[in-house]
């Protein structure tokens, strides 16, 4: 019952940050973002799995290089590949690699030892949130009440994710 009720209002929370204006909507979008989601969900469900027999660092090493080797591919057969010329675009690529990925893949992993995968599916949804933060903080972003709402019922969903587990 405590997952169930934490899911919907991170559902909604989630809505409520990002925005529904029915006016504007690319419905391919709507699919192509529900799919990414449904394709995370499961990625969820295996590092769970994988996790058991596979420590956290391995397993990140492994979906990591592989995933270069498929989009090195995608790229050349859908064309537009090319690698950047400045320093300044390979220290953006390094940073984002460290901060974005290299080490939320390896706090994924440790924490997906440590909890349920429904938990961890339903705590991750605090990142429209953090990144709805960052934009207010750093790109001078509009706070709005449907924000704070939705952060709020975010927030809240962890908070009861997480009652419901002790």
């Amino acid at each position: 019952m405590f997952k169930l009720l934490a899911l919907m209002m991170s559902i909604t929370g989630v809505i409520l940050i990002i925005g529904i204006d029915t006016g504007g909507i690319d419905i391919r979008g709507v699919l192509l973002a529900l799919l990414a989601a449904l394709c995370y969900a499961f990625y969820t469900l295996g590092s769970r799995i994988a996790t058991a027999d596979v420590s956290p660092k391995s397993l990140s090493l492994g979906i990591l290089v592989t995933t270069s080797i498929w989009m090195v591919g995608y790229g050349f057969v859908e064309g537009g590949i090319s690698m950047p010329t400045e320093i300044s675009h390979w220290a953006i690529i390094f940073g984002l690699t460290i901060i974005s990925t290299v080490i939320p893949h390896l706090l994924f992993y440790e924490g997906i030892l440590r909890l349920e995968a429904s938990r961890v599916g339903i705590i991750s949804t605090v990142e429209p949130l953090v990144t709805v933060a960052l934009g207010v903080l750093f790109l001078n972003e509009k706070m709005t009440l449907s924000l704070l709402c939705g952060g709020a019922l975010v927030l809240g969903s962890v908070i009861i994710t997480q009652r419901g587990a002790s």
